[in-house]
């Protein structure tokens, strides 16, 4: 039998550089049961490079992984999928209230002073989040943007693995609706979750009385295991080995000559922190706010030993690795990494 997506049903699937992923949702008295989940890796015979789009390849990995679940792309009914990467950007804004042909008209406008964007290649979208709590003849307004070419891209690949494309989210959006899924927002302070995937981070904070930021950080999981392969000359399949095992330990040397010569090289894994400080700063001083209450490290990169606690020790703030996965019925027994899967979790819990 194969599954095919139930009225009841939601595919979320998550197209990333590195993997694809899927999760088959169902829903009952809207409490979710996960179906079906698994991931599948995007295979090429060169080296893995975070800013190329492999067309061939991920259309071979999304088949092949839904052969494996048994679902049938042509009898998904409820599709949502995302996108992410420095070709989308997002930024909360807040507007003098008005009509929604009003606000239609005024978009471009609005978007272009907050949103880096090229008119020729932009598709610009937003929603309406409520009434600013500062000031109530104002609304908050959530603009998001993306290309052209980016979309485009992305539709073939739905189109050409048999599904009907439907609601296409951002990545960050996506994260926080599976964060907002399994817990609750803190009565006071802001809540940061770090969403490692293979070819950047997803800084998003998000709170009660904040508005909601976004940043993406151009270090991945990739970027670590290819500096530690570089820096102690290892092939990169073992350093990937090596970063699974020693974590944050494996930048600090381990004996030998490479060793030695790592511990006089500047690693990844201090830009990466000096990357998260200067992003602290630059929110602290755009917003006003720093009393964050916790830190969520989700994502492939969250599997890497040691480092919620180094951020904890760097950062002054809990850190915690988060499993979307985790008390979600029909997920204890899939035997996944669930913090990778916290994207994909959020797209299936997506019902409009």
């Amino acid at each position: 039998m194969f599954f095919g997506g139930q009225s009841n049903q939601t595919l979320g699937l998550d197209i990333g550089t590195h993997s694809v992923k899927a999760v088959l949702c169902e829903f009952h008295h809207k409490a979710p049961r996960v179906v079906k989940a698994g991931v599948r890796e995007i295979r090429g015979e060169g080296p893995y490079e975070p800013k190329k789009l492999r067309k061939a390849e991920t259309l071979l990995a999304v088949r092949e992984l839904m052969g494996e679940l048994r679902i049938n792309p042509g009898k998904v009914k409820s599709l949502v999928s995302s996108l992410g990467g420095p070709a989308t950007s997002m930024k909360e804004i807040v507007s003098v209230r008005m009509s929604d042909e009003e606000l239609a008209s005024s978009l471009i406008f609005e978007a272009r002073k907050h949103l880096p964007l090229d008119d020729s290649d932009t598709i610009i979208d937003h929603q309406t989040l409520g009434e600013d709590p500062e000031d109530p003849q104002k609304s908050r307004i959530l603009l998001v943007a993306t290309t052209r070419k980016m979309y485009g891209w992305h539709e073939t690949i739905l189109k050409e693995s048999g599904f009907k494309p439907g609601v296409v989210d951002l990545e960050p959006l996506a994260v926080l609706n599976s964060y907002m899924q399994n817990a609750e927002l803190p009565d006071e302070g802001l809540v940061l979750v770090l969403n490692m995937g293979a070819r950047g981070t997803q800084f998003i904070v998000t709170g009660h009385k904040a508005k909601l930021f976004y940043r993406e950080i151009p270090l991945g999981g990739f970027h670590f295991s290819d500096d530690l392969a570089r820096q102690q000359s290892l092939p990169i399949e073992e350093a990937e080995d090596r970063k699974r095992q020693n974590g944050v330990n494996a930048f600090h040397g381990g004996g030998g000559e490479a060793s030695a010569l790592a511990l006089q090289q500047r690693t990844v894994l201090e830009d990466f922190l000096d990357e998260l400080r200067r992003t602290l700063r630059f929110y602290a001083k755009e917003s006003g706010k720093s009393d964050f209450v916790r830190v969520l490290l989700t994502g492939g990169g969250a599997a890497m030993p040691g480092l919620p606690q180094l951020l904890a020790d760097k950062f002054s703030v809990p850190v915690e690795t988060w499993d979307p996965l985790a008390g979600l019925d029909g997920a204890a027994g899939l035997g996944l990494h669930g913090p990778q899967f916290a994207q994909c979790v959020g797209l299936a819990m997506r019902r409009d």
